[in-house]
C-alpha cells in the first residue's frame, strides 16, 4: 500500500494486469497519518475494510465510508489483533482483549 498526504505532487505507472484502489482520506483525518509519502504492508483485516472501502458499490449514505475508514485506522483495531495473533487459542471477544489491554474498544 502507498500512502500520499496532501500537497505532494505524484503519479502512477502500472505494468501489465493490475488491481489498483484509490481511497481518499479526509483531509482533516490526514493529521493522524504521516506526513510523508511511503509505501508500507498491511495485514488481512485492513487490507479487507480498504477493499470493501474501495468496491463498486456506491455509498448507500452520505458519510458510510467514514466509519470504516475511522476503523482500519485505528491503532486500538491493531493493539487487540495483535493480542488475538499471539494468542489464537484465548477465548475473548474483540472487546475482552481490548479490556484486557486497558481501555476497552470503545466507539471508534
Amino acid at each position: 500500500m502507498t500512502w500520499t498526504p496532501p500537497g505532494f505532487a505524484h503519479t502512477h505507472r502500472f505494468y501489465g494486469r493490475t488491481d489498483a484502489r484509490l481511497l481518499t482520506v479526509p483531509v482533516e483525518l490526514c493529521g493522524e497519518l504521516l506526513e510523508h509519502p511511503c509505501v508500507f504492508a498491511v495485514g488481512p483485516l485492513p487490507r479487507e475494510g480498504l477493499l470493501a472501502l474501495t468496491g463498486d458499490r456506491p455509498e448507500p449514505r452520505p458519510g458510510a465510508h467514514r466509519r470504516p475508514l475511522a476503523v482500519v485506522s485505528d491503532d486500538r483495531l491493531r493493539a487487540v489483533t495483535d493480542l488475538l495473533h499471539a494468542d489464537p487459542a484465548r477465548p475473548a471477544t474483540p472487546a475482552g482483549a481490548g479490556s484486557r489491554r486497558g481501555g476497552g474498544l470503545g466507539p471508534v
